[in-house]
């Protein structure tokens, strides 16, 4: 059967060995320079050479993050946002799908037994039929206030984040993931957030350390407010944590 194959650990380090392949090319094309991808506005049906499609007033990227239809002239919430829906049941959203160019109707893109989502879990390409592993990596922009993570060339996702406010910046540089804790607690002179969730360390600091983490206090992303570590919503951390690996590149720019 074309989908009853799942990818066990013993299977991935069998395939961690074989050599790279060099056919893949990224897809990450943004005409209107909105923050989405082309592919994926021609999904949606909004306009990839149009920052607001549908003329609203409201750009197509804020439109998407804040789950109403960009292609629609009022402001339509969705029942399922188009962040979030996943068609085929592979785990991948639709906009993981068109930002790796994968068939969102399709388990298995590149029919090789193997389901899309799991694929790019474990750092193979669901578009390479071949035994290829690639690397993982992530890219928070403080610029934009977005983080983008990414298997070998494919761009999986880019969500919005909070990096540190003015007095309290979130360090540039390149680095990786040292710890994954699952829950922790930050505590300073003006803050006390137990429980949460879903925690990056990325840099170790004698004044405190900087993860990416979840935040449930706040749904300011997109907006600097942090003390030094990378805010992300509860909807998007649990994906990435489950996603990185200890060891998987940190570049932040």
């Amino acid at each position: 059967m074309k989908y009853k194959l799942l990818l066990s650990a013993s299977i991935m380090v069998f395939l961690a060995l074989m050599p790279l392949s060099v056919d893949a090319t990224p897809t990450t094309n943004d005409a209107d320079g909105d923050g989405l991808i082309d592919r994926f506005e021609l999904v949606i049906g909004s306009n990839p050479g149009e920052k607001d499609s549908d003329k609203d007033g409201w750009p197509d990227r804020g439109e998407v993050f804040n789950g109403y239809d960009p292609s629609g002239e009022t402001q339509k919430k969705l029942e399922v946002s188009l962040l979030e829906r996943d068609s085929d049941g592979d785990g991948l959203s639709d906009y993981m799908e068109a930002n790796i160019a994968t068939d969102h109707l399709d388990l298995d893109s590149d029919d090789d037994g193997y389901i899309d989502g799991l694929e790019i879990q474990y750092g193979f390409s669901p578009l390479d039929p071949g035994p290829n592993h690639y690397g993982k990596r992530i890219e928070v922009n403080k610029d934009r206030q977005t983080l983008s993570y990414f298997v070998g060339p494919h761009h999986v996702n880019t969500i919005l984040i909070s990096s540190g406010g003015l007095s309290t910046p979130t360090p540039v540089g390149e680095y990786k993931v040292e710890k994954k804790l699952p829950v922790h607690l930050y505590a300073g002179a003006d803050y006390y957030l137990p429980n949460t969730k879903w925690n990056l360390l990325f840099k170790y600091n004698v004044r405190g350390n900087y993860y990416i983490h979840g935040a449930y206090w706040h749904n300011n992303f997109g907006k600097r407010m942090s003390h030094g570590c990378v805010n992300v919503s509860y909807d998007n951390m649990e994906h990435l944590y489950n996603w990185a690996d200890i060891g998987t590149p940190i570049k932040v720019s």
